[in-house]
């Protein structure tokens, strides 16, 4: 079994995140043969009665590899839980990183979870973008999500661990089909995957492949700022490639829009807030993405250059609190002309 991304490792301040499970025990022992620096993440939500022996595992496996282990115990989830506790955790790797240096956090999916993911979003209703949800490479507020085991199946990864005789621990929750994502897990991918996994693995690459050409260039100008070229004027595809740019930009921001956000996007032209905490909003040529900041007076000098360089109503107060003004927002704008 193969690794991939160890150059986009290599050199690199590496975070994995560990629950002492199927996949992120094969995962930890693989980069540890293949020479990549690591450290540990992991998060206790405090539901499941094997919890106290994997923290434990993790424990000993850290100290005897000599690495460093963040533990977060989450708060009580009582609704959606699948969700919640994906916000929990990325925020909290997204908090380590920030503060102590690292560069990429390190996930075990794999190419069933893959499967699993891409039926979910087919039978909810979904576009390309969240069909191809789980890739290989992706962001989360500036930190970059690598899956070195995205095209390795779950037989394989067990297969690998019984032969070197690692320990691991299976998740219990793992058979409560009233989570859907182990309805499709137990009802359709243990059936599909034994038989069709090179077809799914040359799909899901394909699919990464050719939607690359499908999604405008997103561009980060601020910390919270991304900026893209709309086509809406341009293709007949536009509108949709417009929204699956404001989808990927959000996503980077560490926000997933609903359905029904994408509609009232839409209609609203690119000019709207996003659930109060983030902002659309557009000119002929531009789109803008940004986490939201308070309103706050301008100079009418100030409004008067944001007003002659067409920048959106909303964008403006983000741009005045990180000081770009005059000849800083003369740079701003030439960087604008020049991204495709």
């Amino acid at each position: 079994m193969q690794l991939l991304y160890l150059e986009e490792m290599r050199l690199k301040q590496n975070l994995l995140a560990f629950s002492g499970g199927v996949d992120s025990s094969a995962l930890f022992f693989l980069l540890l043969e293949a020479g990549i620096a690591f450290d540990v993440a992991m998060v206790d939500y405090g539901v499941r009665p094997e919890r106290e022996r994997e923290i434990a595992y993790a424990k000993e496996l850290c100290a005897r590899y000599g690495k460093e282990l963040f533990i977060h115990t989450a708060p009580t989830i009582a609704t959606n839980f699948e969700h919640t506790a994906r916000n929990v955790r990325y925020e909290f790797f997204t908090r380590v990183c920030e503060e102590r240096g690292y560069h990429n956090v390190v996930m075990a999916h794999q190419l069933d979870d893959r499967l699993e993911w891409f039926l979910m979003q087919l039978c909810k209703g979904s576009g390309i973008l969240g069909l191809g949800g789980l890739r290989g490479i992706s962001q989360w507020r500036g930190i970059r999500i690598i899956r070195p085991l995205i095209e390795s199946s779950r037989e394989e990864i067990y297969e690998y661990l019984h032969t070197h005789k690692y320990t691991f621990f299976e998740d219990s929750s793992n058979a409560d089909t009233r989570f859907v994502r182990n309805f499709f897990r137990h009802n359709v991918v243990r059936a599909l995957m034994p038989r069709f996994t090179q077809g799914v693995r040359r799909s899901f690459r394909i699919l990464e492949q050719e939607s690359e050409g499908l999604f405008p260039q997103i561009h980060k100008v601020l910390p919270s700022v991304f900026v893209m070229r709309r086509l809406a004027i341009e293709r007949a595809d536009g509108v949709l490639c417009d929204c699956y740019g404001v989808d990927y930009a959000l996503k980077r921001l560490g926000y997933v829009m609903s359905a029904k956000q994408r509609e009232e996007l839409v209609k609203s032209g690119f000019c709207c807030h996003i659930a109060q905490n983030y902002v659309v909003d557009s000119n002929t040529d531009f789109i803008f993405v940004a986490r939201a900041v308070p309103t706050i007076p301008m100079p009418k000098c100030c409004k008067e250059q944001y007003r002659l360089a067409k920048i959106p109503s909303k964008i403006r107060p983000i741009l005045f609190q990180n000081a770009i003004v005059d000849s800083k927002l003369e740079v701003f704008m030439r960087n604008l002309e020049g991204f495709k």
